[in-house]
């Protein structure tokens, strides 16, 4: 390095690690000045960006660093890991491919693993797992990972084993616990619950990792149909889980009103002109609601690809508003929406997703929440199907109750602030529906998985496919799954999750009182 940079590089270095983001800012300007294609320094100005707010800028700085020349693979792996971060999942992908790894450590191999993982493509990440594994790698982090992928791809067998070996090397590793308990259907006579309650005695009552233990203690009491025991490790995780996360019921319902006031039929008539290319297929509604099923069943057609749960919508919303923020759409957004360029946003949405089609004409987006960005999406991407899944209000909400998710649903481990949320989602689905009638179809949970057929007709004929008989059988399918049903979906479509909340009713009577009884 140029010695002038390399002094300037100190410099900005030690005002980033004081907070001083402004000089921070000035000094990697100064850099990239003398040096335009300096890596690192458009990565740090990536970040500063995103410190204060500009998010235009914050995408442009990370663009920057994909284009400057970069042999060093962990500041690849840096590069691929900041563009994600900010939404540019294509460059990201389309960097990560590029890179040599033939002759890469083990560690690297495993930290392209990861991103592949993020990147939603999960045998591309086994792949590489698997390399790192034959490298020599044996760390309790690589066997949880290559077990992880292995479950997504439906390959199972060695998992096992695999989860078990990490226990004993890494018994703080309390997501192998409950990713083992979801791995099969436990019984009386086979089944981890002693060493389960066990481990949670043991641990410090806000362990983090107490969540993962509680509900894997959950998921094989329920397997042994010990439900009282296993509604009070339900609790404990619930509250485990609560604890860590913030959630405001009522700033939440406040922004749904400000989306029913500003997305109003006159709003919502103005359109952007219809793009050419694969055609986005939205499935909207709430976690646990049947969205994966769904999503199989169009992924099983042979103009359709199935491209998981995407959270390119909302990136380039935040791109749109030039606004860095955790909650898309947010109240000041909302207040913003008049000003987007709806032409512009739908373009940036598809030029970042349509690779995912891969050469289909069509493929799904499934993120559940996007259910809050209907009058959005009608306004960018008019030739988009959005497709909402409906399913009985005791089974939804229960069943988000008993799943531990990421940050992305924190209302979930309430009974009263589930209950709040599906009611302001209720509110906002059928203001959607009032506003741009025909615009989204509903799907029956119990219907689809009464009359398969039938239902996936009728999905077919409203997204323009003619009907295939593959569509329902989703068991036949080897395709990757990375979500929380991952293990359920690969079976006959079947009615076996219908009315499960009844198992535990006694305890749910606050849910169905804050649902209205």
């Amino acid at each position: 390095m140029d010695p002038a940079i390399a002094r300037l590089w100190h410099q900005a270095e030690t005002q980033l690690s004081q907070r001083n983001a402004a000089d921070a800012r000035a000094t990697y300007e100064a850099i990239v000045a003398r040096e335009p294609r300096h890596a690192p320094a458009w990565l740090r100005l990536s970040t500063v960006a995103s410190l204060s707010g500009r998010f235009r800028d914050s995408v442009a700085a990370a663009l920057s660093a994909s284009a400057a020349p970069a042999q060093d693979l962990l500041l690849r792996a840096d590069i691929c890991e900041r563009l994600l971060e900010v939404g540019e999942s294509k460059t990201s992908h389309d960097y990560c491919s590029a890179t040599k790894l033939d002759d890469a450590p083990a560690e690297i191999l495993f930290d392209f693993a990861l991103l592949l993982q993020k990147l939603g493509e999960p045998a591309q990440a086994l792949r590489l797992a698997d390399a790192a594994f034959a490298a020599g790698m044996r760390s309790p982090q690589l066997r949880y990972l290559r077990a992880t992928l292995q479950i997504f791809c439906g390959r199972n067998e060695g998992v096992e084993a695999a989860l078990e070996t990490c226990l004993r090397e890494a018994p703080q590793l309390a997501s192998a616990h409950w990713t083992l308990s979801k791995l099969r259907r436990w019984t009386a006579q086979e089944n981890h619950v002693e060493r389960l309650q066990r481990c949670v005695a043991a641990m410090p009552r806000h362990d983090p990792g107490a969540a993962y233990v509680w509900f894997a203690l959950f998921k094989e009491l329920e397997d042994c149909g010990r439900y009282p025991e296993a509604w009070q490790a339900l609790a404990q995780g619930c509250t485990a889980r609560r604890r860590g996360l913030q959630y405001d019921l009522a700033a939440e319902h406040a922004l749904f009103d400000r989306l029913i006031a500003r997305c109003t039929p006159e709003f919502l008539s103005q359109q952007a002109a219809a793009q050419t290319g694969p055609a986005p297929i939205f499935i909207v509604g709430q976690p646990r609601s049947g969205t994966t099923v769904l999503e199989r069943i169009l992924g099983a057609h042979s103009q359709v690809t199935d491209a998981g749960e995407l959270h390119d919508f909302p990136y380039q919303m935040l791109w749109a508003c030039d606004r860095q923020s955790r909650q898309v759409p947010d109240a000041e957004m909302v207040a913003m929406a008049d000003r987007i360029d709806y032409a512009e946003l739908g373009r940036r949405y598809l030029a970042r997703t349509q690779w995912r089609a891969r050469g289909k004409p069509f493929y799904t987006d499934k993120l559940p929440r996007n259910f809050m960005q209907i009058g959005f999406i009608h306004r960018a991407l008019p030739q988009a199907k959005i497709l909402r899944m409906v399913r009985d209000p005791m089974d939804t909400c229960f069943s988000n109750l008993k799943e531990l998710f990421g940050a992305a649903y924190p209302h979930s481990y309430d009974q009263r602030e589930m209950a709040g949320h599906f009611r302001g989602y209720q509110r906002l689905m059928a203001h959607w529906h009032r506003a741009l009638p025909g615009r989204v179809h509903d799907v029956s949970y119990a219907d689809l998985v009464a009359d398969p057929e039938r239902i996936a007709r009728e999905v077919l004929e409203f997204c323009g496919l003619p009907w295939e008989p593959a569509c329902v059988a989703i068991e036949e399918r080897l395709s990757a799954v990375a979500t929380a049903s991952t293990v359920q979906v690969r079976e006959p479509i079947h009615q076996r999750s219908l009315g499960q909340w009844k198992r535990y009713e006694q305890w749910l009577e606050t849910l169905r009182q804050a649902l209205g009884g």
